[in-house]
């Protein structure tokens, strides 16, 4: 039964989504002064449908008008992580030109030195 936050929000969605842009929002007046700033956001290859656990693993991620969230947690996780990669290149696309922050996203579980790549359950491969 799919949860949700005391806004009403699916709770997945809120604190896979929600919480980082919110995050993001109450930093930024310390970015922009900060020297070299960055800001990585986590996302996961199941919100990407450019790939093969993105497309092929159900539900696949498709934010539309944001039926995932009502349709519960798994929906709802992919959609929230697909939001966190266009927040990632939008954010990029307007605030870097002005301000210098470089905006990021990756999938810690695709990096080739985690324990999920090196024996064979990622898509990343291990040069032996």
């Amino acid at each position: 039964k799919p949860r949700f936050t005391d806004e009403g929000y699916e709770m997945s969605f809120g604190v896979n989504h929600l919480s980082h842009f919110l995050l993001l929002q109450l930093l930024m007046p310390d970015l922009k002064k900060a020297k070299d700033a960055r800001v990585c956001i986590v996302g996961s290859v199941t919100g990407n449908k450019n790939t093969v656990a993105g497309s092929l693993v159900k539900p696949v991620a498709d934010v539309g008008d944001l039926e995932g969230v009502k349709a519960g947690a798994g929906s709802a996780y992919k959609d929230a992580k697909a939001l966190n990669m266009m927040t990632v290149l939008e954010a990029h696309r307007r605030l870097h030109p002005s301000t210098g922050i470089v905006f990021n996203s990756m999938y810690p579980g695709c990096i080739a030195q985690t324990h999920r790549a090196s024996t064979g359950r990622g898509t990343a491969t291990r040069s032996r």
